[in-house]
């Protein structure tokens, strides 16, 4: 078990339309709580040689391998943890082993 020091809601963006029927967004739902640990990671060169989404993460949250979390593939998924909102930029499971999540994060803004 990873365990965790911190609780991060997973938020989806809502898709509502405007008067011309025109999709925008709406305003983030929580869909659920994960605990884990966050991690500033700029600056390690070892995560330069991961895809684009995860060069420009400086941050990283780790947290116990959850099936419904491990499947969102969206766009629009962020994470608020101490107030503060990161873009998901990559949920990763690390060799496919079920054993831990590795979200990777871009810090967007809040507290």
């Amino acid at each position: 078990m990873v365990g965790g020091n911190v609780t991060a809601a997973v938020m989806r963006a809502a898709k509502g339309k405007n008067m011309d029927g025109v999709a925008v967004p709406g305003e983030p739902v929580k869909v659920m709580e994960l605990v884990g640990w966050l991690d500033y990671s700029a600056g390690e060169k070892g995560h330069q040689a991961y895809s684009a989404p995860v060069e420009d993460s400086p941050h990283v949250f780790v947290s116990d391998y959850d099936e419904e979390y491990a499947a969102m593939t969206e766009n629009g998924l962020s994470l608020v943890i101490g107030g503060k909102s990161y873009e998901v930029r990559l949920i990763d499971d690390p060799m496919g082993l079920h054993r831990h999540i590795e979200t990777y994060l871009k810090y967007v803004g809040g507290a």
